[in-house]
């Protein structure tokens, strides 16, 4: 990341493809990594996720799903 003094900022622009995803930043602080999460707490959101772990063999002709797990945050 470079920090842009002018508007007291840090940038970096990386390729990415369409989808969500979810940061953490880390801040090297010596000889401990601080980790900060960019969106704090989920823990109020009404948002069910499922998540899917597809496999492909080798030379297959189709996906196989291996692990699947449901997280709704409603009940935590």
């Amino acid at each position: 990341m470079e920090y842009l003094p002018e508007e007291q900022i840090y940038n970096l622009e990386v390729p990415l493809k369409q989808g969500y995803y979810n940061y953490l930043y880390g801040v090297d602080r010596g000889e401990d990594l601080e980790i900060m999460p960019l969106e704090g707490s989920s823990y109020k959101t009404e948002n069910e996720y499922h998540y899917l772990v597809y496999f492909r063999k080798r030379f297959g002709e189709y996906d196989r799903i291996i692990c699947y797990r449901k997280q709704d945050f409603n009940k935590i």
